[in-house]
């Protein structure tokens, strides 16, 4: 659906190569980073999301499950895929083509409004930070929101009174509104008004 941009990447992969947002790394140790989720929870605030345009998305879709898909009734795409050795099942099941064409459908459905510039808040990094990586804080509002409530599910989920989970509640969305709102305070600063920083 998304790529990342290509200069934010490339300003990523050289910070991490020369060491200056971590210990040095090698070409091998960022793609066995990449295939983890710590990564994206580390560096995906320094990563702008490019959505990509509808076409694409759909022939990349058809090339998936041209790739996966184990029968072909079409002779110009062939089947791609193997069934399980064990169980000999396939992959996907009766419904997985009609998923994939209703996917095909709404793709264009699934554009940002505005150009990338616009659909994010670039926070300029401290003078003092060593790998001088911009801070990307993005304007679609599902994300900020799903992160938050990533971490609610967690507060009831031990046996606690009804009057401490909505305690803790209260505080860790007063804690997440206050690091939001000192996130936005630091858009308005430009590089050169360090003193006020």
């Amino acid at each position: 659906m998304y790529h990342c941009n290509d200069e934010d990447h490339e300003n990523l992969l050289k910070a991490l190569k020369e060491g200056t947002l971590s210990g040095k790394c090698t070409d091998k140790e960022i793609s066995e980073l990449k295939s983890t989720k710590t990564f994206k929870q580390r560096y995906d605030r320094y990563l702008r999301k490019e959505i990509r345009p509808a076409n694409v998305m759909c022939g990349m879709m058809d090339d998936w499950f041209a790739q996966f898909k184990c029968t072909s009734s079409d002779n110009s795409r062939l089947a791609g895929g193997r069934k399980d050795p064990i169980s000999g099942d396939t992959l996907f099941s009766s419904e997985t083509k009609g998923a994939v064409d209703e996917c095909k459908k709404k793709a264009t459905h699934l554009q940002d409004p505005l150009p990338l510039d616009q659909m994010y808040d670039v926070i300029q990094p401290s003078p003092n930070a060593s790998h001088q990586l911009k801070e990307c804080l993005s304007r679609r509002g599902e994300l900020c929101l799903e992160s938050f409530h990533l971490m609610l599910p967690h507060f009831g989920n031990c046996g606690m009174r009804s009057t401490l989970t909505d305690n803790l509640n209260l505080t860790g969305t007063a804690r997440h509104n206050l690091t939001i709102r000192h996130k936005r305070l630091l858009i308005s600063l430009t590089p050169e008004n360090t003193a006020q920083r």
